[in-house]
């Protein structure tokens, strides 16, 4: 008895979308702040734990770091330990503060930061970003009073130029411009075609559907290999944040 593939895509199909879905589960971190976006315009914020993101093939979806510490003129505020940004994300109350006289020593052991061997800030999203904030911290400590001022303009400016953040999101677009058209074509098939076809009724050559679908597919894998890898080695000495 031959196979009817609308019938095995009837009973596929919903599995197909759970699994959809559930790829597209992520969990947000407690040293990260995640921004996404259905439709690739307004971004909303989600706090840690999981969501959803990559639903859409137009929507995006950026991870920022969320710094445990604050380097100031007089001192440093850092995140106490065990506590999440479930609430504000950035409560006052939250933070405990230290002045640079009263800073000895500093280490950095994995993704843990830890001042005179007792206060341990341990949100850094990585080993190098704890680093570069101890050597922040020394620069300025090891600096004159009077030279405060301009070590942290100058910090400040590069991490938080906001012109380089919006020339760095519009050439990633421009970058990502073909994997988005394809992907669309994709989803279309996948998620409004199929169901179409699937449940009206309608008489319809699902055999040719899915070539054209696998054609697609073998076309997004190339086109990831060939360019992401370049992307990414042009794009990484561009990043401005750590």
């Amino acid at each position: 008895m031959p196979i009817n593939i609308s019938d095995v895509l009837e009973v596929l199909f919903p599995y197909i979308v759970f699994l959809y879905i559930i790829d597209s589960i992520i969990l947000v971190s407690r040293n990260h702040i995640f921004f996404t976006t259905f439709l690739g315009n307004k971004f909303s914020i989600k706090k840690e734990g999981f969501t959803l993101a990559g639903l859409s093939p137009l929507g995006q979806s950026i991870a920022s770091d969320n710094f445990p510490i604050h380097i100031t003129e007089k001192g440093v505020y850092y995140l106490r330990e065990k506590i999440s940004f479930q609430h504000l994300l950035y409560d006052p109350e939250l933070f405990s503060f230290i002045a640079y006289e009263n800073i000895f020593s500093l280490e950095v052991i994995g993704k843990t930061l830890k001042i005179n061997g007792t206060i341990n800030i341990a949100n850094f999203s990585s080993h190098t970003s704890a680093n570069k904030h101890k050597d922040l911290v020394i620069h300025i400590k090891d600096s004159k009073p009077f030279q405060y001022s301009k070590i942290m303009n100058d910090h400040f400016f590069r991490i938080y130029d906001f012109e380089a953040v919006k020339e760095l999101k519009e050439s990633c677009s421009k970058e990502l411009f073909e994997l988005k058209f394809f992907s669309s074509f994709l989803f279309i098939n996948t998620f409004i075609m199929i169901p179409i076809f699937l449940y009206s009724g309608t008489t319809f050559n699902f055999s040719i559907l899915l070539i054209y679908m696998l054609i697609l597919y073998i076309i997004l894998i190339i086109y990831v290999i060939i360019r992401i890898g370049k992307f990414i080695s042009l794009k990484i000495d561009s990043l401005v944040f750590y």
